[in-house]
């Protein structure tokens, strides 16, 4: 028999003690810095807002054909968006991704208008044409004048407008048709929160308790009642397939659609 060499193995333990302290050392200043990185860069990160010129908003409305709206959302901040006219009849309201731009929905506006739908997208303040400071409570002022002047100076009915939205602007449509009654609701590659993205993304304690602009379509959804579809991708890198299968479940009357790609 023998017997252990206690000597060796004091060694291997006051190993184990210098790397675990090591490995503590290094991993504390993390778990203290990327909830504060997350804090305080965030606004950026949320809202990369495109370099867009006054000259390039203007020739891309003359190019879609579509009617440049000015409005003003409840808070007094001036909100610069566009219509394409269709019948008049029924409509689509449209909210882009956080790095997008009204002048980037010609090819939707187009799509909507060619079926016989109005296209209507109001820019989020901040962003190019646009007034104020994007926040996500602002954003659902500006969301809720796009609607206004959809319902109340158009004249649809509610039962008409589809809301649309895309990665960000899913979380925007969703808070949005939980207060009103669209006839419908589509979104696309969104998340179930951006606080459930920041956590996955940055798997330190606290992460998600740092966003300021959550965007909780996991709350908003339990009050939406209208037909709601779900579309994402398989190869979404930005925003994984999980979130749009968890949204699937979420909404009270919804309709899932996985796109391979």
């Amino acid at each position: 028999m023998v017997l252990p060499d206690y000597g060796i193995i004091d060694l291997m333990k006051e190993s184990a003690i210098k790397i675990a302290s090591t490995v503590a050392g290094f991993m504390l200043p993390m778990v203290i810095a990327v909830p504060l990185f997350l804090f305080f860069s965030q606004g950026s990160m949320i809202f990369p807002v495109p370099t867009v010129s006054q000259e390039q908003i203007s020739e891309s409305a003359r190019r879609d054909h579509v009617e440049e709206l000015h409005l003003v959302a409840s808070d007094g901040t001036p909100l610069y968006g566009r219509h394409g006219k269709a019948r008049g009849e029924r409509g689509v309201i449209f909210f882009h991704g956080n790095g997008g731009s009204v002048a980037y929905s010609g090819v939707l506006n187009a799509f909507y208008i060619e079926r016989g739908w109005d296209f209507i997208v109001v820019e989020y303040r901040g962003y190019p044409g646009s007034g104020g400071t994007p926040s996500e409570e602002g954003i659902a002022l500006d969301a809720l004048a796009a609607w206004n002047y959809a319902t109340d100076t158009l004249g649809i009915p509610s039962s008409h407008l589809i809301l649309y939205g895309q990665s960000l602007g899913g979380g925007v449509a969703s808070r949005l048709a939980s207060v009103v009654s669209p006839g419908g609701l589509l979104v696309e590659a969104s998340f179930t929160s951006l606080a459930d993205v920041a956590a996955q993304r940055y798997p330190v304690p606290f992460a998600r308790k740092f966003v300021k602009h959550p965007f909780n379509t996991r709350k908003y959804a339990a009050t939406v009642t209208c037909p709601t579809l779900i579309l994402h991708g398989t190869a979404d890198t930005v925003i994984p397939v999980s979130h749009g299968q968890q949204l699937a479940t979420m909404f009270a009357d919804a309709t899932y659609v996985e796109a391979p790609d």
